[in-house]
């Protein structure tokens, strides 16, 4: 029986919208998107103190896909304000307790980090949470400053390697301040000054008072000429 060269053009034009749907579909049935944002543990830090960066991912399927299964990011600061120290892991990737493939990267003014679940994507899907952190960066002040705080996100897929949906990261900013033991001595410097100069003003006046007093005794002892 011949095909109707209408219906079937009208076919193909329906094909790319059933792909589409597909896809959808495939990332879990919602077109909403993860976030990844930076929570730090204060805004201010002073030179030798440490300063912990949360990376929180949030938007995740919660007892279903999307979950998150490998990812790969970078936290860029002012490698002149800043040093990086460390990176803790959280355990969203690891749900059944059988570990991760974790890597870092600590250079100047950088931090990178990528982990990949070994738990399946059913279990994933089921008992990750849709929020929780991602880890923990620790770094330090280093110079007085102001210092911004981005990432860059180079990999987010679920434990198959098909990417998730996320929206661009946000920023931060942190202040250096001198450490508390320069200031507190730069402090009683000041202080000892101020004693020392009103130690320096008594002892002018009570010079000034002594001489006073030895002219008078002078003049009692040595009368002028009597009448």
């Amino acid at each position: 029986m011949p095909v109707d060269p209408v219906e079937g053009r009208s076919k193909m034009r329906n094909l790319p919208a059933l792909v589409a749907l597909s896809g959808t579909l495939a990332l879990g049935g919602t077109s909403t998107a993860a976030t990844i944002s930076l929570e730090l543990s204060k805004p201010v830090v002073a030179v030798g103190e440490l300063l912990e960066v949360d990376l929180v991912v949030a938007g995740l399927g919660r007892g279903e896909a999307p979950s998150l299964g490998t990812y790969s990011l970078e936290l860029l600061f002012d490698g002149s304000r800043l040093s990086g120290l460390e990176v803790m892991f959280g355990d969203g990737l690891n749900v059944l307790g059988q570990g991760t493939l974790r890597g870092t990267g600590i250079t100047a003014g950088s931090v990178k980090l990528a982990e990949e679940s070994f738990d399946s994507p059913g279990d994933l899907d089921a008992l990750q949470p849709d929020t929780f952190t991602l880890a923990t960066i620790v770094l330090e002040g280093f110079t007085p400053g102001e210092s911004d705080l981005s990432l860059v996100v180079s990999g987010f897929a679920d434990v198959a390697g098909d990417p998730i949906p996320w929206d661009p990261p946000g920023s931060a900013a942190v202040r250096v301040v001198p450490e508390p033991e320069t200031a507190a001595l730069l402090l009683l410097g000041l202080s000892a000054l101020a004693v020392k100069r009103r130690a320096s003003l008594d002892l002018d006046g009570a010079t000034a008072r002594s001489g006073r007093d030895h002219w008078w005794a002078v003049r009692d002892s040595n009368p002028g000429p009597s009448d």
